[in-house]
């Protein structure tokens, strides 16, 4: 008589969808560590971006990065309803990055600023997203988290609405004005191109 031994390997749960994965979190047991797994794996790069383009400290972003995924993972497991699994954690990374600049010694901000860099006519590309990141580092955070969240996120106005907790409108506004403030930057760059 012989016996075979068959090892199965957990099905991968990259098809599906976060809210299934949120509530494998909220039932606990084996599946709470593997869907939670999947969750971060999905986020993870997302959230660290965006920890690092509103903190501007690599270490400072880290550690809020690290406290989001422990922030969620601990909400999931009080068993909250979830309608939007994105905005959620978006909002814990936001909000724990806000505690963070507020906790900050604060600083004056220095007038006339400018981004100009003599280029003899032919910026490349990566310097013109230099100039570009630039300029979005220079903006109020209320426009550069909006603007971030627009436009490196993909996000539609009502996610950044929902998100930091403005109108669908003050959303637009935000995302606007930093648009025109990151290009009143940039005039000075861009007229040397012409």
């Amino acid at each position: 008589m012989s016996f075979r031994l068959s090892i199965t390997k957990p099905k991968s749960l990259s098809g599906r969808s976060d809210q299934e994965l949120y509530e494998m979190i909220c039932r606990g047991g084996s599946e709470s560590e593997r869907g939670f797994k999947e969750l971060y794996r999905r986020y993870a790069p997302r959230i660290h971006a965006y920890c690092y383009k509103i903190l501007e400290d690599k270490e400072e972003a880290e550690d809020v990065f690290q406290e989001t995924f422990v922030k969620f993972y601990m909400g999931a497991r009080q068993e909250r309803m979830m309608t939007n699994l994105s905005g959620y954690i978006f909002r814990i990374a936001r909000n724990l990055s806000l505690n963070r600049i507020r906790d900050r010694a604060p600083f004056e901000p220095i007038e006339g600023v400018e981004i100009k860099v003599n280029a003899d006519h032919s910026l490349e590309k990566n310097e013109l997203l230099g100039l570009i990141a630039g300029a979005v580092e220079l903006l109020d955070l209320e426009y550069r988290e909006a603007f971030i969240l627009r436009e490196y996120e993909n996000m539609s106005y009502e996610e950044i609405a929902d998100i930091v907790g403005c109108s669908l409108a003050n959303a637009k506004s935000r995302v606007f004005r930093a648009r025109q403030k990151i290009r009143k930057l940039l005039e000075p760059n861009i007229k040397e191109l012409e």
